[in-house]
């Protein structure tokens, strides 16, 4: 299966925790690119991965805030195999994610590890719009 065939198909987004889940990654792509905002793809294990993809495990008011007002996000559950190919696709092994630039077209920083919720705001200051 191609990476493009791979990326239509739908994310996981059982569990809201008041972020907008896009539902694919063409999907976040696009919405990335037509609100020149950054994409942020998140990967992790089960329903709830996404909550390990920062060390503190679960994700802080003000990212939410962030995430939800300046930020399109994607959630891949590697659980799933779909979830497993967008991560390797993405060269990340465990709970991880990706931050792009505004537009979604350039990758600004891949975390193959859990980055802290500070390091995750301070890589977002340097793509959200301003």
């Amino acid at each position: 299966m191609s990476g493009t065939a791979l990326a239509d198909r739908p994310a996981v987004r059982d569990d809201p925790e008041a972020v907008a889940w896009q539902p694919s990654y063409t999907q976040g792509s696009k919405r990335a690119a037509a609100d020149n905002k950054p994409l942020i793809v998140f990967i992790g294990a089960g329903p709830t991965g996404y909550r390990r993809a920062v060390q503190e495990g679960r994700l802080s008011d003000e990212l939410v805030k962030t995430l939800t007002d300046q930020c399109v996000c994607v959630y891949f559950d590697t659980k799933t195999e779909d979830g497993r190919k967008m991560a390797k696709l993405f060269e990340v092994e465990g709970p991880g994610l990706v931050v792009s630039t505004r537009g979604g077209g350039q990758v600004h920083k891949t975390h193959s590890a859990p980055p802290t919720t500070d390091q995750l705001l301070e890589d977002l200051k340097a793509v959200v719009p301003r």
